[in-house]
């Protein structure tokens, strides 16, 4: 019984990666949509100062604070019990004075 499982797992394993690898192919490569359209790209200066206080909560803070990881994990066991909102607002009180 045992060679004939290990057989059938051989064969089992060998079909289903096969059938595997044809119908993610048809997902994900054969049917790609066809009416993507590109992005209307332009700088930030051209924008003017409202539009750009509205996109800076969306701007992660790793990326308007380049030290964010050092920071915060420096400064994680003092704001662990107050939570996420705290440390988030200390740090950025903290960058924003200095």
């Amino acid at each position: 019984m045992g060679i004939l499982s290990s057989i059938l797992g051989v064969f089992g394993f060998g079909i289903g990666t096969s059938v595997g690898i044809v119908i993610g192919y048809y997902m994900f490569i054969y049917f790609l949509h066809t009416d993507v359209k590109d992005p209307k790209i332009h700088p930030l200066v051209e924008e003017d100062s409202k539009t750009l206080q509205k996109m800076l909560p969306e701007i992660p803070l790793w990326v308007k604070i380049p030290d964010f990881d050092r920071v915060c994990s420096s400064m994680l066991c003092h704001f662990c019990i107050s939570g996420p909102k705290l440390c988030t607002k200390a740090i950025t009180d903290c960058f924003s004075q200095g």
